[in-house]
């Protein structure tokens, strides 16, 4: 007999959470060096937690300046304010992963159990203020996948008495957590919304893109109007959308997230849009 649908939903997924549990199979999504480095960043977020309060505001995983951080343990600042906490960070341009050397002071364990399995530099002019992990095998470039190991080693060898800030996920808490929003469609997903800045700045670019195409391509021309159907039609078919910045990064679900936060304001973005459109029809 042929299951109904939400049968099959229910029977796949967990299917396929036995498998990823045995290691028998490997989602492409699972691959984390074929995300980008914001979509990494998602990745840490959503399978690292916080323990208790201890990252004093901090995040798990940022981005900027060719640069990606997570906190891997915390140290008393005496002031009396704030934690602050030692970094393993990513330089994504020059291929280069370190640490704080503060991990000399609050860490010394877990430095020593460091210097058995990586090659450490504690003496380069650009890094002054920090120590370069390296893999012992030269032939291995650091990328997400070295960052990630890395980050599981040292989090695996921190001892009781260092400041623990954050922990991986159970398997179980993210698989179920992950089946409960795909599965009964009643949650959103954390990787599926966007913070304001960033749909503003999306918005923003689409918008420009379709006063291009729309004097570019001549459709002022034939009479068509300047509305949000055709709006979300280019964002989510046309070609050109390929000039944003990780435009192949966004689901379908986000950009779902950002066209319906963008209808809710297109009494703005049209006006906005206008300019644009008159911006392009300028002559050079």
């Amino acid at each position: 007999m042929i299951p109904d649908f939400k049968t099959y939903l229910k029977e796949s997924i967990w299917s396929d959470m036995q498998d990823r549990g045995t290691g028998e199979l490997q989602k492409k999504e699972d691959d984390v060096n074929l995300m980008s480095h914001k979509r990494f960043v998602e990745y840490l977020k959503n399978n690292y937690v916080e323990i208790g309060h201890r990252l004093s505001g901090w995040e798990i995983a940022t981005y900027g300046s060719n640069t990606l951080a997570t906190p891997i343990f915390g140290y008393p600042t005496g002031n009396g304010i704030r934690n602050q906490c030692a970094f393993l960070f990513l330089d994504c341009k020059e291929k280069v992963v370190y640490t704080n050397k503060c991990i000399i002071k609050y860490a010394p364990d877990l430095l020593k159990k460091l210097n058995e399995k990586y090659d450490l530099w504690d003496d380069d002019p650009d890094y002054k203020d920090y120590i370069i992990i390296n893999p012992t095998d030269t032939s291995k470039n650091p990328d997400h996948k070295y960052f990630l190991d890395l980050l599981n080693f040292i989090l695996d060898n921190l001892d009781e008495s260092t400041m623990h800030v954050i922990t991986k996920k159970s398997m179980n808490e993210s698989i179920w957590s992950d089946m409960q929003d795909r599965g009964t469609g009643d949650l959103e997903k954390k990787e599926d919304l966007v913070p304001v800045e960033e749909m503003e700045d999306f918005i923003d670019q689409s918008l420009h893109i379709y006063a291009q195409l729309y004097v570019q391509e001549g459709w002022q021309n034939d009479g068509e109007k300047l509305t949000y159907d055709i709006f979300a039609q280019v964002v989510k078919t046309s070609d050109s959308m390929q000039d944003i910045d990780d435009y192949e990064d966004y689901s379908e679900k986000k950009l779902d997230y950002i066209l319906k936060y963008a209808k809710d304001k297109w009494d703005v973005y049209s006006k906005r849009l206008e300019e644009y459109v008159d911006d392009e029809n300028l002559p050079f």
